[in-house]
């Protein structure tokens, strides 16, 4: 994997790989025993870790088809294992950005631009995007973010969120992996034991636009697992499909979504 930029605002750091788009690193040199986000640093596999997004599909759409076109679109969309161009940094932030182009037109014929903002404030990381529709239609879109948190696989039961809507007591996390969708309000507080609390946050303004958390795991069996993953999304699996409940982005509008993580240390 290619080396990683730090933004830092002398103790709080966030590692970024501008051209995946990814935030491969959060933490404070006041805490070098805590991770934020999950790093491979074992198995070397980076396909589970950090900080990716998903655009224009968060998850799957059924049978792999967005139906209105019957195009075959793949879990978790179209950007993350593309290029994308870094357009500009300070030493607290880089800002990264992806447009359509002729051969991504073939498999979603909408065009776009995501420009994608990392940014770090004391103990907290800034992901800020915006997706512009570029095009001469209605861009449709279910998007969603995909933060692994870093947990002990010991201390998996013992970690505790402010809501009813998800327990961390119920699984038997060294044989089942949870896969749920619960409602989000906006704020999603993490309790890991040893560790410290996390607390996850849309900001976007004058409204929220995601109303889902999804949450998912592995276990203990697979090669990385040592994570939780908390994702604020759109609405979750097939939610492209669902006319009413995406992002339906007219000509020429954008929109911006900005979520914050802020870390105990």
């Amino acid at each position: 994997m290619e080396s990683k930029l730090v933004a830092s605002d002398g103790k709080t750091y966030i590692n970024v790989i501008p051209s995946k788009c990814m935030i491969s690193g959060f933490g404070s040199t006041d805490r070098a025993d805590w991770e934020v986000l999950y790093v491979p640093h074992k198995t070397k596999n980076h396909e589970r870790w950090g900080l990716p997004l998903m655009f224009p599909n968060f998850s799957s759409v059924a049978n792999d088809t967005f139906t209105e076109l019957g195009i075959h679109l793949p879990k978790h969309g179209l950007v993350t294992d593309k290029e994308w161009k870094e357009i500009a940094r300070t030493d607290t932030s880089i800002t990264v950005m992806f447009e359509d182009n002729e051969e991504l037109l073939k498999q979603f014929p909408f065009k776009f631009r995501l420009e994608v903002t990392f940014e770090v404030k004391p103990k907290v990381c800034v992901h800020r995007y915006v997706i512009k529709n570029t095009g001469d239609k209605v861009l449709p879109c279910s998007p969603g973010i995909h933060p692994y948190f870093s947990v002990p696989q010991k201390e998996k039961t013992n970690v505790k969120i402010n809501t009813k809507e998800f327990d961390c007591k119920s699984y038997n996390w060294e044989n089942e992996n949870p896969d749920d969708n619960i409602p989000f309000t906006g704020h999603l507080e993490i309790v890991v034991p040893t560790k410290g609390t996390i607390n996850l946050r849309e900001v976007s303004e004058p409204t929220k636009l995601f109303g889902r958390m999804q949450i998912w795991s592995e276990k203990s069996d697979a090669p990385d697992h040592e994570f939780i993953c908390f994702e604020p999304v759109r609405l979750g699996a097939n939610g492209l499909n669902n006319k009413e409940g995406r992002l339906n982005i007219e000509p020429g509008k954008q929109v911006e979504i900005v979520h914050e993580i802020e870390a105990s240390f």
